[in-house]
């Protein structure tokens, strides 16, 4: 092999062999390379060639009487390791690509890290989804909101026999991805409806890019300014496609950092006489109707009246369900 390759050798045995933790002396370095790639070189020759890669902005660090490890990476490992807990969490994304997206997320880290971060097996044992167009879909998705275009696909659901099956086919306006609730959603505009909607894309099948122009999100009220990623994530907490109404609430300091985590830090408190606070948030009332459930012995909405007298009917249907008596 041309001599010439050898800062390129260089930098890969580095980039999937040294860390911090695992440093290679120019030795051993040498050896590696020679046994490995067939290139005969010695540790003056490879030292040199490190040189030339810091040179070109390659950070290599030199523990004294230990080696060097290669410092420059594109994402740190408590990144990676990030990233791989939330892979591990989405319990939708078909196990294989999980272990792949795993796999390929320890190379950044390099072989040491690999090696120390076995996680690969943790998504084999868990609930996973089964479909497995998930990540074609996303790149069809983004393909049509860059190309501003309509999409169709064939919705699914699932059934008693734990298969997903087709519910409709829709065509829709596409304009946002994002994850909620452990969840990935297409923020969109079906045909089909009026206003705007969410879709779960990992239940998304047979996508197509149509050759239809795509409506403006500006088009709908609510986005009259585009999309606003905070207010998505807070106004429709388990999305709900209902316009946010202004909702409020009474309840004690103990339950107020849940309400935060939910709906974040631009609502309203106020505390009252008795002690308790006065919560207003703007939220999906329907989604608000689902949050107060969870909450009950916490919480009580006192407006809007709609959401009040939905709470009651509820709670009634619980009662009744329970064979509890008056």
């Amino acid at each position: 092999m041309d001599k010439k390759a050898l800062p390129i050798i260089l930098y890969k045995v580095l980039y999937e062999r040294t860390c911090p933790e695992n440093p290679i002396t120019y030795i051993d370095l040498a050896k590696i390379i020679e046994n490995e790639y067939d290139l005969e070189t010695n540790r003056k020759l490879v030292s040199k060639a490190a040189e030339t890669l810091e040179d070109l902005g390659v950070e290599i660090i030199q523990v004294k009487n230990k080696g060097v490890y290669l410092a420059s990476r594109p994402l740190e490992a408590g990144e990676i390791k990030f990233l791989i807990d939330c892979i591990c969490s989405f319990n939708y994304m078909d196990s294989n690509f999980s272990a792949e997206f795993i796999s390929k997320l320890c190379s950044l880290g390099g072989k040491p890290f690999k090696d120390k971060y076995k996680l690969a097996h943790r998504v084999k044992d868990t609930l996973r989804g089964d479909n497995k167009e998930l990540f074609v879909n996303t790149e069809l998705i983004d393909e049509a909101i860059s190309e501003n275009v309509k999409i169709s696909f064939d919705y699914h659901k699932f059934g008693a026999d734990k298969k997903l099956h087709k519910t409709n086919t829709h065509i829709v306006s596409p304009f946002y991805t994002f994850l909620a609730n452990q969840s990935y959603y297409l923020l969109c505009s079906s045909d089909r409806h009026e206003g705007v909607g969410f879709y779960r894309i990992d239940k998304i099948k047979n996508i197509r890019k149509t050759t239809e122009k795509a409506l403006s999100i500006k088009s709908f009220e609510g986005f009259r300014d585009g999309i606003d990623i905070e207010k998505l994530a807070h106004s429709y907490p388990y999305m709900y496609s209902d316009k946010p109404q202004l909702v409020e609430l009474i309840c004690n300091e103990k339950v107020i950092d849940d309400i935060i985590g939910k709906f974040g830090k631009k609502i309203r408190i106020k505390k009252l006489e008795d002690g308790t606070l006065k919560v207003s948030v703007m939220a999906s009332v329907m989604a608000m109707e689902f949050w107060l459930m969870q909450y009950c012995k916490y919480v009580t909405v006192v407006n809007p009246i709609s959401l009040v007298e939905k709470v009651k009917e509820n709670i009634q249907t619980m009662i009744n369900n329970y064979g509890v008596k008056p």
